[in-house]
């Protein structure tokens, strides 16, 4: 990559399953038109196996039509912290639209588990709380 090569506008191209949100794959262009698309598009389909599915079953493709940035050294650092962020964004960052977990666990079919078992700790949880409010409650004196 040249030193002309490091300056202006680049694209986060992204595709995300609609469902997770997971982030499926991902890449930085210097423009946003279809050349730009056809690999980042290409490589969510090989990582989800959106080839083996017949055609009226698969998946519809959205975009946001995201912002630019701006970098005056694209280069290695930028592509690095963004993957960093992709890493993070799927793995780590929970979302309240999807029940507080991460699109990892949606996208695997983790999710259900999770909430379940949240379910059960909160049920759990409040039994125990009322059966301690009880043993104070009968075991104290009331004062007026």
């Amino acid at each position: 990559m040249g030193r002309s090569d490091c300056w202006g506008r680049f694209y986060p191209i992204k595709v995300l399953d609609d469902y997770s949100p997971k982030i499926l794959a991902w890449k930085l262009r210097a423009k946003m038109d279809a050349g730009a698309f056809s690999d980042v598009v290409e490589r969510a389909c090989e990582y989800t196996g959106m080839q083996n599915v017949p055609v009226e079953d698969r998946s519809q493709f959205l975009t946001d039509h995201g912002a630019a940035l701006v970098s005056r050294e694209y280069g290695q650092c930028l592509e690095a912290e963004v993957a960093r962020f992709v890493a993070w964004y799927n793995s780590q960052r929970y979302h309240e639209a999807i029940g507080n977990v991460i699109p990892d666990d949606v996208y695997e079919g983790r999710r259900e588990t999770i909430l379940a078992r949240r379910a059960a700790l909160k049920q759990k949880t409040v039994l125990e709380r009322k059966q301690c409010d009880t043993t104070m409650t009968n075991g104290a004196e009331i004062v007026s």
